[in-house]
């Protein structure tokens, strides 16, 4: 009997990992990969709606030449991205939304408006968010950081 025990405690276990990884596709749309440019990329192929799964991008993940003036929030549009909330039952430096980069991380256009909920931006050099004149920006549960 403590032979069957541990081994359907495992696979208990193995099954609540392959449905948590099951519910989180359900809920929130992964980086295509974690860099700058991926994380532009996801939330452009989002039509203006990007519920994100936790990522971090930091270090050489950051942007290089591509965007030098930051994700580039363009075209008289709304852009809203949130982080997933699923996942953030409890604070956990592991399920957060993270940019660590240099540079500037957004630039909103006249006339257009972003909308970030639960967002962690850090390590800008050359101010977060610019937003042009007539462009609107919301913060929802987010935080800024040095």
């Amino acid at each position: 009997m403590t032979n069957q025990q541990p081994r359907s405690t495992y696979l208990l276990l193995l099954t609540l990992a392959q449905l948590s990884a099951f519910c989180r596709s359900l809920f929130c749309t992964p980086l295509n990969n974690n860099t700058f440019a991926g994380f532009v990329q996801t939330v452009t192929d989002s039509d203006g709606f990007a519920l994100l799964c936790p990522f971090e991008i930091s270090g050489d993940r950051c942007s290089g030449q591509e965007y030098p003036n930051g994700f580039p929030v363009t075209g008289q549009s709304d852009l809203i991205i949130v982080c997933d909330p699923f996942l953030h039952s409890g604070y956990n430096p592991d399920s957060e939304c993270r940019i660590n980069c240099p540079g500037r991380h957004f630039t909103v256009d006249q006339d257009s408006s972003l909308t970030l909920d639960s967002i962690v931006l850090q390590g800008a050099t050359n101010s977060s968010i610019q937003v042009e004149q007539a462009g609107k920006l919301s913060v929802i549960n987010s935080i800024f950081n040095e």
